[in-house]
């Protein structure tokens, strides 16, 4: 235990965020999750440990020889659109790590470049939460990290260039939104969308309610809210590579290449492409909206 660890510590360990995209023996009460990067070998081993357990064999390879066909899993289903759109918003976590680490100074120079950049370098790590939740359907848990993102980089935007400290510490994430239209010019749209979701009114219940003859239940997660919540994220994105050019100027075209393929402000943007497709192949109103939102082209 180090010096300022708390004694209680190891009563709230840290689970891993790892998003698993198949499960094996979920019928049989020992659940194992696996990737879609998990080679077929070890999905066919993992499967025999399971069914040994089960069955009360001792033998784990006379399992694997004996009931597990040796083609079971080399023939992956192809990549969904839906995972296409997540793998990419993966990848995206770690170039932007990398490149905003890159981009910040020995020195500042002032406060709020300081916290403007501490602010920028959380923001990867809140968008891939938000993913994992979008991955999982749940809408309503994924707009409000969403919504925190964009105040995020709205502010940042707004302390970047400030040097006074007592006025950097007087900004208000939500007042910033409409400063950063000239930057981001779907920002306060976007923002207005996603408060939708983000406050529990009346208005957004229905959306969430399942009504059937059996009776009525809550719609904790769907395909079409993953669709939702996956199109958010690549417009969130599309936000932070816009302020990212915005304060660094060509310092930052090395982020905004490896993210968007091209330094162009127009629809060949990869967070553009991957929303055309969203909303073409979906033809849900939101993601469409989404997609409108960001048709033009960004600022820089």
């Amino acid at each position: 235990m180090g010096p300022d660890r708390p004694p209680w510590a190891d009563d709230f360990r840290l689970h891993g965020l790892v998003g698993f995209d198949d499960v094996l023996g979920a019928n049989g009460g020992f659940p194992v999750g696996v990737t879609r990067e998990t080679p077929p070998e070890l999905r066919r081993r993992i499967l025999a440990a399971l069914f040994s357990y089960q069955a009360g064999l001792k033998s784990i390879d006379g399992t694997l020889r004996r009931y597990v066909d040796p083609q079971t899993y080399e023939v992956p289903p192809p990549r969904s659109l839906g995972d296409a759109v997540s793998d990419y918003l993966a990848d995206c976590r770690g170039i932007l790590m990398q490149e905003l680490k890159a981009l910040h100074p020995d020195d500042p120079g002032s406060f709020g470049r300081l916290a403007a950049e501490v602010t920028l370098y959380t923001l990867p790590s809140t968008l891939d939460t938000a993913r994992h939740l979008a991955d999982q359907g749940r809408l309503l848990e994924a707009v409000p990290a969403l919504w925190l993102a964009l105040e995020m980089m709205a502010w940042a935007a707004a302390a970047f260039r400030i040097t006074d400290p007592a006025m950097v510490k007087d900004l208000k994430a939500t007042k910033c939104i409409g400063r950063l239209k000239p930057v981001f010019p779907a920002a306060g749209e976007l923002y207005g969308l996603m408060s939708r979701y983000a406050h529990w009114e009346e208005a957004i219940h229905f959306g969430f309610l399942s009504v059937c003859e059996a009776g009525t239940g809550v719609l904790e997660a769907s395909s079409q809210f993953r669709a939702i919540a996956l199109a958010l994220c690549l417009a969130v994105l599309d936000g932070l590579v816009a302020v990212v050019r915005h304060l660094y100027g060509t310092a930052g075209d090395a982020l905004a290449l490896a993210i968007q393929g091209t330094l162009a402000l127009d629809d060949t943007r990869r967070t553009q492409q991957h929303l055309l497709t969203v909303a073409a192949t979906t033809q849900i109103n939101e993601a469409l909206v989404i997609w409108s939102l960001l048709e033009g082209p960004e600022t820089a």
